[in-house]
Parts: structure tokens; C-alpha cells; sequence
């Protein structure tokens, strides 16, 4: 069997059989800024630069864009994990940096290290780590829940160098087109999205988040009924006979023997050959006591359960 683990989901009176990470929808944000800031040249735009830098004198700015990719109705509680990726291209020492929360407008084309927006007053990731080439990975669940709540403004993130770190490295932009490794924000949704409460779900795993286990059904086949929770049957079954009358009844059979079947030989006289005829007759039986009578017993019950496998029921919170 698969490691894969599937989910059967009943839903406006249809079935269906499907694997976790189809229940687990994942979608992904639009970059739609992104732009570096230089305290040392306070008032130059570099928002077209192909680079998104960090260092004791650059930050970098991100913002997503998410109403296109989010399906409608969703909320902040149905954001299972959204993540922020960001390649690092050019490391020239590695360190680590903080995440802020960005919370008034800025534009790529016309932000400088003067016209900054304000910030967050604490990160919302800190010391996130770069040791060398290759992508970074920045949690962003609580970020992305309060972007879709509407509790926070979507104004994106800064990426800052942490407190006494040496980290000097360069992240592709969505301008750059030789590696081409933009930002990303990847988000997914939990597995019990636009599952109604009280859905169930047959699992051949755990239960997925927002589930729980239902209990007193353990070894019972499922009936449909407008009455439910009624229980009934049984796992196996015996045949029993209880003062069941038998007649008095015989049973008869013929035998016979030729003479030439039976012999001895008699050594005193000379061996001569002796023969003993036995007569057909018939012997009967007599099954039962003469009046007749009763017989009363049963089998042991057996399993008639055809071949099964076992699964787990999970009930939508």
C-alpha cells in the first residue's frame, strides 16, 4: 500500500476517494514588489535592480498580492502553513536576519531608505539563517492568517540583518532573469477547508488537522438510515436445533454368503476341505428410542465477515 495518505470525502450526498495533498490545496502568492533600501545612498531608488540585498546598510522589501490565488471564503484560520522563499544568489558573509511586517504603502519604483515606510515594533521572524547559496525559508504562517483576516495591512515584509550579525548576501528579484529564482510566498490551506462541521472523512492514516477520530464504531459496517446511530447484527453466526422429534425409525440391510466363500480344513482327517453355508438374511436396526424423541444442540458461531481491511473514520470539528 501507498505511504500516501487518502481520504474518502462525503459531500452534497457524493463519495469521494482522495489523497492528502489534494485535500491539502496549496496556492501561491504574486510578487508584485520587490526592492531593495541603502542607508549609505538614502535617497536611491533601486527598485530595478536584480538584486534584493541585505547587509548592515540594505534591506530588502517584498509584497504579495493574494485575492486571486485564495479560493473564495477563505479565512486566516483555513492557512494550514504559508512559507517565504527567497534564493540567495550572491552570499559574501553569512549570518542571519529578521522579518518585519511592513504596515504603511511604499511603491518599487519610487522607495529609498528616506521614504521608507514605517515598520512593525518586533520582528516576526528573527535570526532566520544564510550560510550560502541556495533558498531560504521564512515562516509566514501567522503573517499571511492576519493578511487574510484583514487584522493587519498586506503591505509585505522587510527583510533586515539581525542584531550582531555580519550577514552581507544578495536574493534575486523577480528582475532577474538570469537564475530567475523570485521570491515565493507558498501558501496551504488546511486540509478540512470548506468541509462543513460534522463531515465525515474515512482515512487510511491520522486524522488531518481539524478532525477528530470517531469512536464506537470499531468493527461494524456502516448502514444508511434516516435514524442513525442505531446499532444492530452481528460478527458472526451458529445454527441451532432445539426439540426438533424424531420418530422411531430402523435401518435394514441384506447378506449373504456362498458356500464357496466360507471354509476350514480339517488336518485331523486328512485335510479335507469343510464348507459352512450361511443363509441371505437381514439384520435391522433400531435407531432411537421406540417412542421416538427429541434432539436438542447447536454450533459454535463462526465469522462469516468477508475479507476486510480496517479504516479510520474522522469527524470534521
Amino acid at each position: 500500500m501507498s505511504s500516501r495518505v487518502r481520504f474518502v470525502v462525503t459531500l452534497a450526498g457524493a463519495l469521494w476517494l482522495v489523497s492528502a495533498d489534494r485535500l491539502a490545496s496549496a496556492t501561491e502568492g504574486v510578487l508584485t514588489r520587490d526592492a531593495y533600501t541603502s542607508s549609505v545612498f538614502s535617497t536611491t531608488n533601486n527598485g530595478a535592480a536584480t538584486t534584493c540585498r541585505v547587509s548592515s546598510s540594505e534591506r530588502c522589501w517584498l509584497r504579495f498580492f493574494l485575492p486571486p490565488v485564495l479560493p473564495a471564503g477563505t479565512t486566516g484560520a483555513d492557512v494550514a502553513k504559508a512559507t517565504i522563499k527567497v534564493w540567495a544568489n550572491t552570499v559574501s558573509t553569512g549570518g542571519s536576519f529578521d522579518v518585519f511586517r511592513v504596515v504603511g504603502e511604499w511603491n518599487q519604483g519610487t522607495i529609498t531608505h528616506a521614504n521608507a515606510p514605517l515598520l512593525a515594533s518586533s520582528p516576526v521572524e528573527s535570526n532566520v539563517s544564510v550560510t550560502g547559496r541556495g533558498y531560504t525559508i521564512i515562516d509566514a504562517t501567522q503573517l499571511v492568517q492576519g493578511w487574510i483576516d484583514g487584522t493587519s495591512p498586506n503591505e509585505g515584509v522587510a527583510l533586515i540583518r539581525s542584531p550582531g550579525s555580519t550577514l552581507n548576501v544578495q536574493f534575486d528579484s523577480r528582475e532577474n532573469t538570469t537564475t530567475s529564482h523570485e521570491a515565493r510566498l507558498d501558501i496551504t490551506l488546511d486540509m478540512s477547508f470548506g468541509v462543513p462541521a460534522g463531515a465525515i472523512l474515512l482515512s487510511d492514516g491520522v486524522c488531518p488537522t481539524g478532525f477528530s477520530a470517531v469512536t464506537g464504531y470499531e468493527g461494524r459496517f456502516l448502514v444508511a438510515s434516516t435514524t442513525p446511530g442505531v446499532s444492530g447484527g452481528s460478527n458472526g453466526h451458529g445454527h441451532s436445533v432445539d426439540g426438533l422429534t424424531i420418530p422411531p425409525h430402523t435401518h435394514s440391510g441384506n447378506t449373504s454368503n456362498s458356500c464357496s466363500d466360507v471354509r476350514w480344513v480339517d488336518d485331523n482327517s486328512g485335510g479335507s476341505d469343510h464348507y459352512v453355508c450361511g443363509a441371505n438374511h437381514s439384520h435391522a436396526i433400531a435407531t432411537g428410542p421406540a417412542s421416538g424423541g427429541t434432539v436438542n444442540g447447536a454450533t459454535s458461531p463462526v465469522d462469516s465477515r468477508p475479507e476486510f481491511i480496517t479504516i479510520a473514520l474522522c469527524r470534521k470539528s
